[in-house]
């Protein structure tokens, strides 16, 4: 009993160690798991399993974003750097994601543009966070019409003292591009809620209702979502009129959502499952892309 009483104490005392990080690492995570202090996807966009951002499709004329976790040794400066290689061919702004305060959690909301190189200290003094680990940056890339089909690498370097970590991502330039944004669709679900269900809200009243003038929204982790959301939703427009697509590309988004055809669909008021893989909505800008290059 004494013994079986003292494993129970050094587990308990195991899972409320704070996590100590010796080196430091970056990662590069998809837009739709949002990333807590901890260096951990916030619960309600951990589900499934995530996918690998090595070599991303992105499309022209149109913004790709990405999630980048720094993780640093507390109380040391770490320096980020970031670039492009070729320099010129792709445009990117590089965010902040400040925390706020959810119940007895922390998750990502507004975006402070940052410059870089930037040095900082974790944990952040000013938000005081329990066992911060991590910073969360949002990286904006935006890719020009005049872009051509190829590959083009983009770099985040991180400094701590003499130790460098270099993590590349190979952006493919895909023939999509996407139309100028003049209509908006959907809106931005609670903080709370999956990150997809902003996307997937997006995609359904593309499907089901009226569009309405775009304005950008103020920068956060969901807003970003939303405008690229309502980019699938204008090149899915655009796509409407190729032979390929006739007939078949309503009818395969609303298949996404788990409904025959867009008539089910919105027959039925939108009822999000309380848990889900987010990552799954990047099938429909794959469905997308694999149509655009037919």
């Amino acid at each position: 009993m004494r013994r079986a009483l003292l494993v129970t104490m050094t587990v308990s005392a195991l899972a409320s160690a704070e996590t100590v990080i010796t080196h430091p690492e970056l990662r590069w995570v998809s837009e739709f798991r949002r990333m807590g202090p901890d260096g951990e996807p916030i619960p309600q966009d951990s589900e499934g399993k995530p996918r690998e951002v090595l070599s991303p499709a992105v499309p022209r004329n149109g913004y790709a974003s990405f999630h980048l976790v720094a993780y640093a040794p507390k109380g040391k400066p770490y320096n980020l750097y970031f670039g492009a290689n070729p320099e010129t061919i792709v445009r990117y702004h590089v965010f902040r994601e400040i925390f706020q305060r959810e119940g007895d959690r922390w998750v990502p909301g507004r975006l402070e543009e940052v410059k870089l190189p930037l040095q900082r200290v974790i944990p952040d003094e000013a938000a005081a966070i329990p066992a911060q680990i991590a910073d969360v940056y949002m990286v904006d890339v935006f890719v020009p019409l005049t872009a051509a089909v190829r590959r083009v690498r983009v770099e985040a370097q991180l400094n701590v003292g003499s130790d460098w970590i270099v993590s590349p991502l190979e952006l493919r330039l895909q023939p999509a591009t996407i139309p100028l944004l003049t209509s908006a669709f959907g809106g931005i679900a609670p903080t709370g809620a999956v990150s997809a269900d902003t996307s997937y809200g997006v995609i359904r009243q593309f499907l089901c209702g009226k569009p309405q003038a775009y304005r950008d929204a103020d920068p956060s982790v969901l807003s970003f979502l939303r405008r690229n959301a309502i980019q699938d939703a204008a090149l899915a427009k655009s796509l409407e009129s190729k032979p390929a697509a006739r007939g078949q590309l309503r009818a395969a988004l609303a298949g996404s959502f788990g409904a025959k055809d867009a008539e089910t669909l919105c027959a039925d008021p939108p009822k999000p499952p309380a848990s889900y893989n987010p990552e799954l909505y990047l099938k429909i800008r794959d469905y997308l892309y694999r149509l655009a290059a037919e």
